[in-house]
């Protein structure tokens, strides 16, 4: 009788340990507090106000980044679940896909320094190919010793082969950020180096030269500096991704239904089992057990919860933060394109005028490229309705459905026609019209060209009188005529 009361309290313990309950997740974005370049290419430069980073190799050297971010809003309680380093690549290797961006924890002190440019200049102070920090006390090797001024394990690596924004995240960054927040004063940041670096490693397209390099916003670009989000947690809850991405339940995925929506878990222990629902109610053993490494694919709506114990149960049971899917909202995009001229955008076919009509649908904030182009004897003059500018290039942000017009009208201008001529003046007229900009022209030797009068919306006939000379050489005029967003029609 009291082993069966053992038994029983025993299975009581057990059952209120598994459910522990949900954590509530936190997510800090942090912004670089020091970052510059290392180029073998320019042992002795510095790069710590330079806007970009450099990382890769071309025919001269190799080019390595580091990065270093203030962890002091973080508390020593703070548990990290996950990290996650976001940049903005202004140029990428070619072939795509032949370069890898990596990360290595730092293990030496370095440097900002204070000099600017795309390739910095020579310093004495500050991190360069030869020093980390003056020119008295060398990198162990030039450019960072591995294993000694960085460690030997990558901490997380992406492919480098788009233009735009850039992630690394793993578990390798969230081990190094735990490591720098239980021991701040070994916080020296990260080295982003090309994993199989090499100078020879070149290639050719066309006539473009494209070598093996990757140009990332540093911190002195303040819209598009890096940024590490932190997500802090219960550590012995299971990790969400949807698309690939960590998922931290703090706020909705949005995700569009033209797109793949897979769902991935991980968990903390080896071997570790995971159990989840998709409809909001709470996993327990009963539910879906995910197989490690399967792609569920999502609908919106879903709201996923995910529970995970160690192989043998005896640890875990903690749920991570619930994340719900939401449909990505799509905007439509209206055109009215007027006659004499088309309308071209991202990768969708021209419009040409007249046209009426939708454009097509984009996702929320999508980023839409449109260009006009007007036709042989057109003119383009500006777009209305939601964004009302005269130049022939724009770009549109799509938050919200958007009605735009592209407008064209016809050259029609006569030529110079001499009207009158007196002893000391001479009348020239011309047709004009609305929304053109007219400068009447003279010179001698039909090279040098001085402007006399300008004309700005006028509509009709105009008489330009200018002085004349009957005793000058050989005198010509001409008529230029420009209009907004263009950039001139040939003169008569």
């Amino acid at each position: 009788m009291a082993s069966g009361r053992s038994i029983g309290y025993g299975i009581l313990f057990f059952v209120a340990y598994l459910y522990l309950g949900q954590i509530q997740a936190e997510d800090v974005v942090l912004k670089p507090v020091a970052d510059t370049s290392l180029l073998e290419q320019y042992p002795t430069n510095n790069l710590g106000r330079s806007t970009r980073l450099h990382v890769g190799s071309v025919p001269e050297g190799r080019s390595r980044s580091l990065i270093r971010f203030d962890l002091n809003s973080l508390t020593a309680s703070d548990k990290v679940v996950f990290a996650a380093l976001k940049f903005n690549t202004f140029a990428a290797p070619y072939p795509r896909g032949s370069e890898n961006i990596a990360a290595f924890r730092v293990l030496r002190n370095w440097d900002e320094g204070v000099e600017s440019g795309l390739f910095g200049a020579g310093a004495v102070d500050g991190a360069t190919w030869n020093f980390p920090q003056t020119s008295s006390v060398p990198w162990q090797e030039p450019g960072s010793a591995y294993s000694y001024e960085f460690h030997y394990l990558i901490s997380a690596q992406v492919n480098a082969h788009n233009f735009g924004e850039t992630v690394l995240s793993g578990m390798g960054l969230a081990r190094d950020v735990q490591s720098w927040i239980d021991q701040p004063a070994s916080n020296f940041g990260w080295l982003l180096a090309n994993p199989g670096e090499s100078t020879l490693e070149i290639t050719f397209e066309r006539t473009n030269y494209y070598p093996n390099l990757a140009y990332i916003a540093s911190r002195e670009d303040a819209e598009l500096a890096p940024e590490l989000t932190v997500y802090l947690g219960n550590t012995n809850a299971p990790r969400v991704f949807v698309n690939g991405e960590y998922a931290s339940g703090a706020e909705p995925v949005l995700v569009d239904l033209a797109r793949p929506r897979g769902l991935t878990l991980e968990s903390p222990f080896v071997d570790g089992r995971i159990f989840y629902t998709l409809d909001g109610s709470r996993p327990g053993l009963g539910s879906n057990r995910y197989t490690a490494g399967a792609n569920v694919q999502l609908e919106p709506g879903a709201i996923i919860r995910a529970v995970t114990y160690s192989a043998d149960y005896s640890q875990g049971g903690v749920e991570a933060e619930p994340v719900r899917i939401e449909l990505l909202p799509r905007y439509l995009l209206t055109l009215s394109v007027g006659e004499g001229g088309s309308v071209q955008g991202n990768d969708e076919a021209a419009r040409p005028g007249p046209f009426s009509g939708v454009y097509t649908s984009f996702t929320s904030n999508s980023v839409v490229n449109l260009r006009a182009v007007p036709l042989p004897g057109w003119a383009f003059t500006g777009w209305t309705g939601d964004l009302t500018n005269s130049e022939t290039n724009i770009v549109v942000t799509m938050d919200r459905p958007k009605e735009l017009g592209a407008n064209f009208v016809p050259i029609v201008a006569e030529r110079l026609s001499v009207r009158q001529v007196e002893s000391e003046w001479i009348v020239l007229q011309f047709e004009s019209q609305p929304s053109f900009n007219y400068v009447v022209q003279s010179s001698t030797n039909l090279q040098n060209w001085v402007d006399q009068q300008s004309y700005s919306n006028h509509t009709g006939v105009v008489d330009a009188i200018l002085p004349f000379e009957p005793s000058a050489a050989t005198r010509f005029y001409r008529l230029t005529i420009t209009v907004a967003g263009t950039s001139g029609i040939p003169p008569y």
